[in-house]
């Protein structure tokens, strides 16, 4: 018995039975991280429409979003995160390449594999393994381009390694006919023209459970009822899977999934404590500082210590293992906290930008400080300073992260020791 991850083999099964058009709405589970935008346990509607491909997907996919909006808010246009976005159809539409081309200033059709490879190492990208390259294109997207889809845009033709349950592209079989819609710089949805050959489906998820057999935990399991059920004959369908509950984030505003999940996965409020009194939960906290604005001394230390302070403050006293410790001759010293402090230094001012953006996606403890905060002590003249500022005009001295240490530690770890 196994918690579900999607409904889609079921739904095609039943499309192979004679159902045409079908969907299912309820929850899906994944063993992952929970940040801001993801949670063990999620609401999906999953779509089967038989004799449709990906563009009647995508199609479907902007009647949805543009119908849920009006019927919800009366308008097709939002707010969020101090964007304005129209849900209005039709929607932008750019390929893997395309996008890769605009926004991350990167031509893959001159790119040999061994530069792609470069090019991942150069913007710290992890991998595992030997990806190919289409694996490579992949990461290269993830990092440089999600980000920056803020209006809805359907981003189409992935590599044929991105999905082994698509069919291959009509006009490319280096490509699937695939489809991720975005809104606000995060994924709302996955939708793909299915494939229906039962021999090259069977090929396709025995390499997956040979992947999953070596350590690869996102692998997708064989299931031999679903290729019996296509050997029946699954005719020419479309899936389309669809983010409920990022879609109820961007239409209320929310920051969090956390905020509209009714029982979300929770970090407990306690540490727990072993035995040797010592937290079970390994935290650590980072503190970087702007070398690259050249401070002066007493600045740094200032930045240090106003970080501190306000870590300290946010966390509270479950920092403590206990409050106090006693000398030999009874007298009481108050105890530090449990945790290890660090302090690194990043280069410019966009490094402790995107630090801070990679610890809230991970829901981590953020301090921080800017220019505005050390000129002044007034809350009303900083608040004053900085709304007039766009982010990337804000100077930053410094910013602490802290956290679960794993979590902590691969978000820092290229930033060197202060010196």
């Amino acid at each position: 018995m196994y918690l579900r991850i999607a409904y889609e083999l079921d739904l095609k099964r039943l499309i192979t039975g004679g159902f045409e058009k079908i969907y299912d709405l309820s929850s899906c589970f994944r063993n992952e991280d929970a940040d801001r935008t993801h949670n063990p346990e999620f609401a999906m509607m999953e779509i089967q429409w038989a004799y449709a491909d990906y563009n009647d997907a995508m199609k479907l996919t902007e009647e949805l979003w543009e119908y849920v909006a009006k019927e919800v808010l009366r308008t097709t246009i939002i707010e969020y995160a101090g964007n304005k976005i129209n849900l209005k159809a039709p929607w932008n539409r750019l390929t893997i390449k395309d996008a890769l081309k605009e926004l991350g200033n990167i031509d893959t059709d001159k790119l040999k594999d061994k530069e792609l490879v470069e090019l991942i190492e150069k913007n710290k990208i992890e991998y595992e393994g030997n990806p190919t390259r289409g694996e490579m294109i992949m990461l290269l997207f993830e990092k440089l381009c999600e980000h920056k889809l803020i209006q809805p845009t359907h981003i189409t033709d992935h590599p044929k390694e991105s999905c082994p349950l698509a069919k291959a592209h009509r006009k490319d079989p280096k490509l699937i006919e695939r489809i991720e819609p975005f809104i606000n710089g995060f994924e709302v949805g996955n939708c793909y023209t299915e494939l229906n050959d039962p021999i090259i489906q069977r090929k396709l998820l025995e390499e997956q459970a040979k992947k999953g057999r070596g350590g690869d935990e996102e692998a997708h399991p064989m299931d031999e009822d679903f290729i019996q059920s296509m050997e029946f004959g699954l005719p020419p369908n479309t899936g389309i899977g669809v983010g409920v509950d990022r879609m109820v984030m961007l239409l209320t505003g929310a920051e969090s999934i956390r905020d509209i999940i009714l029982f979300p996965t929770m970090k407990p409020e306690q540490l727990l404590e072993d035995q040797t009194g010592k937290a079970k939960e390994t935290k650590l906290a980072v503190a970087v500082l702007n070398k690259g604005i050249k401070m002066k001394k007493w600045e740094e230390m200032n930045t240090i210590a106003h970080l501190n302070a306000a870590f300290g403050a946010r966390i509270g006293k479950q920092l403590f293992l206990q409050d106090k410790i006693k000398t030999k001759d009874n007298k009481e010293i108050n105890l530090n906290i449990q945790h290890a402090i660090l302090i690194k230094e990043a280069i410019s001012n966009k490094d402790i930008i995107n630090l801070i953006k990679q610890a809230e996606e991970k829901e981590l403890e953020v301090a921080e400080f800017t220019r505005e905060m050390i000129i002044t002590t007034d809350d009303k003249k900083v608040i004053s300073l900085t709304q007039n500022k766009n982010l990337n005009d804000v100077e930053y001295l410094g910013a602490l992260i802290f956290g679960e240490k794993a979590d902590v530690e691969k978000i820092t770890k290229n930033f060197k020791l202060y010196e």
